[in-house]
């Protein structure tokens, strides 16, 4: 799987080309660009020396059938185009894309805008449309900051891209606040993925014509037909799958291990089971992390004294270390009791981190008390 570097230029001309769908784009190399999420799914970008090559998930009119073998390095959607590299086509074939034409430019914000020219498909017709009104997609782009949490993000990305149909499912657990969907969105970013987030609260809830239970069911079933081949499905509050009838919890697993990308979110470890892989999602390890997490948040505030050591160590946790989720939830909190006009400067004095701790520490002493 190639890695993909961010291209904010691009961004911003496909997101002026497909405003509802914000999506990203990613390069890898001089030669092949990444478009997700849009209204066609997963949209690649060759170059060829006419201009660029156009492949997607869903094209308007595709040029083969998605089960086809046909796809060679000698097919393209027009007559006298080089054949494309055979490494170009394999990608093409395991990344489920079509050709779908080729588009006579070399100005890559001139090829996205023609995009958008298309004839659209349907929201029905797109992985984690309205089939599922369960699901809900997960941030399409993130910063993640700390080495331990980087690390952590690409051993799950691995998991995720090793797994095949009945393999273990990677499970990342901890706290609320630790930053797991971050992780999970900036894994996702790195290897060129959309990500669907399935919480699992809101499917095992008691309902009048249906059990939870059929109600899961249906969904991971479903899942198989509608989530392209560079979708990823994240299944959160998976703790409460130890709440679920020990007969039936194996069932559930196997059901979800069914489908190619698939992990879990944990508020916390579970006891160790077939077919899931744990990992204990870390927080900042260091000062150096925490200031940062806060600068690229908050580059206009300041802090003065120990402020933000005050505040970092009131947001640290057993043994995970600071959790980025509270440590930002108290800097705006504390920004917000000043009440600075916008444009003021901003700067955070010990006494007023030590007002915001007495806020919001009782928030937390349940969980940490668990």
């Amino acid at each position: 799987m190639p890695r993909w570097k961010a291209d904010e230029k691009a961004t911003l001309a496909a997101r002026d080309a497909f405003p509802q769908h914000a999506p990203r784009v990613f390069r890898h190399g001089e030669g092949q660009v990444l478009l997700l999420p849009t209204p066609f799914g997963r949209v690649e970008l060759i170059a060829v020396r006419e201009g660029y090559v156009v492949a997607a998930e869903r094209p308007p009119e595709p040029k083969y059938p998605r089960e086809s073998p046909k796809i060679s390095s000698d097919t393209l959607p027009h007559a006298g185009q080089p054949p494309l590299p055979e490494s170009i086509v394999r990608h093409l074939a395991s990344n489920g894309l079509h050709l779908w034409k080729t588009v006579p430019s070399h100005e890559l914000t001139d090829v996205i805008h023609s995009l958008a020219a298309a004839p659209r498909v349907t929201d029905e017709a797109a992985p984690g449309g309205l089939w599922c009104p369960f699901l809900r997609p997960l941030a399409a782009e993130a910063d993640l900051v700390g080495e331990s949490r980087t690390g952590r993000a690409e051993q799950l990305g691995s998991l995720v891209a090793a797994r095949t149909t009945g393999d273990p499912l990677p499970d990342l657990a901890g706290v609320d606040g630790i930053g797991k969907r971050t992780l999970t969105a900036w894994m996702a970013q790195e290897h060129g993925w959309t990500v669907y987030e399935l919480p699992l609260a809101r499917v095992l809830a008691e309902r009048v014509f249906q059990t939870p239970i059929e109600c899961f069911l249906e969904i991971a079933m479903g899942a198989a037909d509608h989530l392209g081949p560079n979708d990823v499905l994240v299944i959160s509050d998976a703790e409460i799958f130890q709440r679920v009838e020990r007969l039936r919890r194996p069932h559930m697993l196997r059901e979800l291990a069914l489908l190619p990308r698939v992990c879990l979110l944990s508020r916390q470890t579970s006891p160790p089971q077939d077919g899931v892989v744990p990992l204990a999602c870390p927080g900042l390890e260091s000062y150096h992390e925490v200031e940062a997490l806060v600068a690229a948040e908050f580059p206009d505030v300041s802090f003065e004294g120990a402020a933000l050591e005050l505040l970092a160590q009131s947001a640290a946790y057993d043994t995970v270390g600071v959790i980025p989720g509270r440590l930002l939830y108290l800097v705006r909190l504390a920004v917000t009791l000043l009440g600075l006009a916008s444009g003021s400067p901003i700067v955070l004095a010990p006494d007023e981190a030590a007002n915001v701790i007495s806020l919001a520490r009782p928030a937390w002493a349940e969980q940490e008390e668990q």
